[in-house]
C-alpha cells in the first residue's frame, strides 16, 4: 500500500505514518516486525491499545530504521493487556537508551471506564496532548518526525479533457426560414 500511495499520489516518502487501534495498533507494531526494510518506509506510528507486541527483532528494526513510536494504552484494559504496548516501548528504548528516546508510552483513560479497551477516540483529538510529547497533539507529533528523505515529486501536469457526444447534427433553428 506504501509503494502504491508513492508511485501514484504526491506523497513526502519522507513523512509516511501509520497509526491504528485494537488489532490495527498491532498491525502497526506488526510492520517494523516484518523486516528492517519495511521500518525504514515509515517516520512514526501511534498503536492505540495494541493486542500484537513489537518483537525484539521489529524493535531493533525500529532503532536502526530511527523509526518513532508513541504507544498509547488504558492500563486497565481487559481486552488487550497494557503490557503488549509498554513492553513494545521497553524492547525499543533498552536498544537504544541515548536521549532522545525513540518510543514512548501514554497510560491513556478509557473513554468509558466500563469498557477499558475504548480508548479510540481521545488521543485523535486535537485537544489531547500529554507530557511525553512535549504538549503536542498526535497530528503535532508526527509532523515533526521525518525520514529527510528528498521532497515529493510535483503533482502530473493538468492535460485537457476530451469530449465526443458524437456526429454533430446540423442546427435546427438555422433550417427554419
Amino acid at each position: 500500500a506504501i509503494n502504491y500511495m508513492v508511485s501514484n499520489y504526491r506523497v513526502d516518502p519522507g513523512r509516511i505514518y501509520m497509526t491504528g487501534i485494537s488489532k490495527g495498533a498491532g498491525m502497526c507494531f506488526g510492520y517494523p516486525n516484518a523486516g528492517l526494510a519495511f521500518a525504514n518506509k515509515v517516520a512514526a506510528i501511534a498503536p492505540l491499545a495494541a493486542c500484537e507486541a513489537l518483537t525484539w527483532g521489529g524493535a531493533t528494526n525500529v532503532v536502526n530504521a530511527k523509526m518513532r513510536i508513541w504507544a498509547l494504552h488504558c492500563p486497565a484494559d481487559n481486552i488487550c493487556n497494557a503490557a503488549t504496548s509498554a513492553g513494545s516501548v521497553i524492547n525499543v528504548n533498552t536498544q537504544s537508551p541515548t536521549l532522545p528516546l525513540l518510543a514512548q508510552y501514554t497510560a491513556t483513560p478509557a473513554w468509558s471506564p466500563s469498557y477499558p479497551h475504548d480508548i479510540f477516540w481521545i488521543p485523535y483529538e486535537p485537544s489531547y496532548t500529554t507530557l511525553e510529547t512535549n504538549g503536542k497533539n498526535m497530528y503535532d507529533w508526527f509532523i515533526q518526525y521525518s525520514k529527510d528523505s528528498s521532497p515529493p515529486p510535483p503533482p502530473p501536469s493538468n492535460v485537457a479533457p476530451i469530449a465526443n457526444a458524437g456526429k454533430a447534427e446540423p442546427d435546427a433553428a438555422a433550417e427554419v426560414e
